[in-house]
This record gives C-alpha cells, sequence and structure tokens, in this order.
C-alpha cells in the first residue's frame, strides 16, 4: 500500500467527520489527489469507518496506541491511526504497515498483534470472515436503504419496473411518494440508475425538509447550506415535477471550496443545472432585499451540527462534559443566527430548519430562541405542524409548541414497520 494511500484515506474521513460533505463525496473529489491509487483508497476510507468501533475498542486495550492518539491534535492523524490499525489487523494480509508519519507507522505495526488479540477478545475468539465482527453494526439493526426518484431524469414506474426486473426487493415508501425502500445491505453505487442520476441515494430524513416546505408551482426556494445537494436536487425534483417555468426555481448557496464542487457535481449529475444556480458564498453575507433574494418564498436551511443523529456516523474521541457543553453552545449560537437571518427574508412565507443532531440544544431549543426573540414576538412568524401524518414529534418539555416540530428515530422509526 503506498504511503500516500494511508493518508488521503485519513484524509477523507476527517473531513467527512467534520461535515464537509458524505465519505463518498470527498473520496470521489480526492480522485486526482490518489492517481492510480484511488481504489485502494476508496476501500481503506470505507473499511476503516466500517470498522471503526471494532478498531476504538480494540485501542482502548493497546496502551501505547491509545496513548498514541490521546496526544494528537490534528483530526487527520488521529484517523490516519486508525487507517493504519486498520489495515495491520482486519485489513487483508494484516501487514506491517508503512507510511511518511514513520513514529506513527512503527507505534501501530510493533503492537499489530496486542491490537489482533483485543479484536479476538471482544469476538470470543478468531474470525473467518471479517463481517462476523459486526455483528452489532449498522446491517444488524436492520435499518433500510432508501433512493429517492429525481423526476427530472426519471420516474417512479421506470424504477420499479428496472428493480423488480432484476429481482429487487423494493417498495415505495409510505410517507415520501417519490422514494424507494430496499432492505439492510442492498447496494446501488454501482447500478446503473444511480450512475445516469435517474435515481439518487438519499436516507429519508434528509427528504424530510423539501417535503415539509412542499413548495408550490413557480416558486423561488432558496437552499442556504446546500452542499453536498441532495436537498437542493430534491426541491429542484419537486418544482420540475409541477411544470415550474422559472430559471432558476432553485438557489443554492454554500461557502466551502470543496463542498461546493461536490454540490456543483451532484446538481450537473440530477440534470438540474438550468433549474439551480449555485453560488459559492455565505449566506449570512445575503442582503435579503436584493435581487433574486427579494423573491425567494421559501427557504431550507440545513447548518452545520454535530453530527451526532446520523445513521452512520463514526465515535469521535472522547471530551468532557464542559467541552461539549461549549461546542453545542458555539454551534447553537450560528444556529440562531442563520435562522433570524432566514426570517427577515421580505418574501419568504415558509422556512424549514433541520439538523443531523440529536441534542434539543441544537434543535427545539433554537427554534424557541429565536421565536422569542424580541424582533419576532410580534406573531408575523409561528409554527406549522410540520408532516403532520409523521408521529414522532419534537421533545416534550422543551418549549410549548415542540409537537409542531418533528423527529427522527433510526431504529424506531426508519426502520421496517
Amino acid at each position: 500500500m503506498s504511503n500516500d494511500s494511508y493518508e488521503i484515506a485519513a484524509e477523507a474521513l476527517s473531513l467527512a467527520e467534520a461535515r464537509r460533505g458524505s465519505l463518498r463525496g470527498i473520496l470521489f473529489s480526492l480522485k486526482g489527489k490518489s492517481g492510480r491509487n484511488w481504489k485502494s483508497v476508496y476501500a481503506l476510507a470505507h473499511e476503516t469507518q466500517r470498522f471503526h468501533e471494532v478498531l476504538q475498542a480494540a485501542i482502548e486495550e493497546c496502551s501505547p496506541v491509545e496513548e498514541l492518539c490521546e496526544g494528537l491534535r490534528d483530526r487527520k492523524l488521529w484517523w490516519l491511526v486508525r487507517v493504519l490499525c486498520y489495515d495491520a489487523t482486519i485489513g487483508s494480509g494484516r501487514k506491517k504497515v508503512r507510511s511518511r508519519k514513520g513514529s506513527i507507522a512503527r507505534i501501530v505495526s510493533k503492537n499489530a498483534n496486542v491490537l489482533v488479540d483485543a479484536i479476538e477478545a471482544q469476538h470470543g475468539g478468531q474470525w473467518h470472515n471479517r463481517n462476523d465482527l459486526l455483528g452489532n453494526g449498522d446491517d444488524a439493526k436492520g435499518l433500510p436503504r432508501y433512493a429517492r426518484i429525481n423526476l427530472i431524469k426519471g420516474t417512479r414506474e421506470r424504477a420499479l419496473s428496472i428493480y423488480r426486473e432484476e429481482g429487487y426487493e423494493v417498495a415505495v415508501d409510505e410517507h415520501i411518494p417519490n422514494l424507494l425502500v430496499f432492505p439492510s445491505g442492498t447496494d446501488l453505487h454501482s447500478h446503473e440508475t444511480v450512475g445516469r442520476g435517474e435515481v439518487i441515494l438519499q436516507d429519508k430524513s434528509s427528504c424530510m425538509a423539501a417535503e415539509a416546505i412542499s413548495p408550490q408551482r413557480n416558486w423561488l426556494v432558496l437552499d442556504a447550506c446546500a452542499a453536498p445537494g441532495n436537498k437542493t436536487t430534491h426541491l429542484a425534483s419537486i418544482l420540475s415535477s409541477m411544470g415550474s417555468t422559472i430559471r432558476p426555481c432553485v438557489l443554492a448557496l454554500d461557502r466551502d471550496e470543496k463542498r461546493f464542487q461536490i454540490l456543483k457535481d451532484r446538481v450537473k449529475n440530477a440534470g438540474a443545472e438550468d433549474l439551480v444556480q449555485c453560488t459559492r458564498t455565505d449566506f449570512l453575507s445575503i442582503d435579503p432585499a436584493s435581487k433574486p433574494f427579494c423573491d425567494v418564498k421559501a427557504i431550507v436551511l440545513d447548518p452545520s451540527c454535530s453530527g451526532s443523529g446520523l445513521v452512520n456516523r463514526v465515535s469521535v474521541s472522547k471530551s468532557s462534559d464542559e467541552e461539549h457543553v461549549k461546542r453545542l453552545d458555539k454551534l447553537a449560537h450560528v444556529q440562531k443566527l442563520l435562522l433570524k437571518h432566514a426570517l427577515s427574508f421580505p418574501n419568504v412565507v415558509i422556512v424549514s430548519y433541520s439538523t443531523c443532531s440529536i441534542y434539543r440544544e441544537e434543535n427545539e431549543m433554537v427554534v424557541a430562541s429565536v421565536l422569542g426573540d424580541d424582533v419576532f414576538v410580534s406573531g408575523a412568524w409561528g409554527l406549522s405542524r410540520a408532516l403532520p401524518q409523521w408521529k414522532n414529534r419534537g421533545l416534550e418539555n422543551t418549549f410549548d409548541e415542540s409537537q409542531m416540530c418533528i423527529r427522527t428515530d433510526p431504529g424506531r422509526w426508519l426502520g421496517p414497520r
């Protein structure tokens, strides 16, 4: 394995952890940097993420490697340790690993047998198939896989016909009419429908923002923190299916250079370039009274958050309660600024606010704080009952109108019913 491959895989994992995009999208953006080793980098990053909990438990039983991790401040180096640990233990060949970060590689290689023993101890002896190590992993939870029909390029009937002819078990989601549901473990990443952009792999919870907005024909809609672009293309798909005649009908903003490129790539693959205007800028820098923003009717706001509710979220290093509270306070402060800004657009009639967080500090408490602000107590803004057919509502005892909000719980509400 190339020394660079380890470091690029670690870079991708650190960017994914920081919510700079999906791991898959980030890996594609690093394809040029990876060169001929890209397939190896792709596999390394995905497998390290998939076995992260197994590796973390083993590291905690190996003092030299655990102490190494505790001394690292750079998250890329922190992830490099895990990539090296994966290839030295679970990866094919259980090889002696080398990296340009020689001291890190030496410590991992020197303790590889200890790490393997720790993994075996977790699982009652030697394993014959690496998937045996995932007995308590995501696949064991039975979570379904979702795929959204892109109505710009395809139809639900065509997609269902293709999948059923090929023997896939597939159903239509009970809440979102153009979302298909497949059994846990179904992998459509290389399927021709995905490659052509007729179907977009998107979790059910991610689809709910556009469904809650339910835009009307010829509305101009703003996706304020748009990358990686699934919500953007979902909005474009809905408006296209309604026969929208305005161009563009979706304004998509993102300030980060790499994430912005991913956004543009996804819009292009969805065939939505004439429907979506992508702009690299900070949402807070936008003047709501300027053209074309003064004509916006609806805003989807999904700001940066802790990411604590992501289904495939990888665990991060332990932090103190005080550090955790400070981080949530910092995130919530920015989230409130963004939501207040969204509510200041002159012709906006509906705003959808969503996060990938489980914490009330980033969800119900943000909404309650903004609606209780002196600027908004006049009653110009209020809450509508989002997706009334959805039973899992906001956390009680947070604020009086928490039942207007919705929550998703992967194990209870997104799994088999």
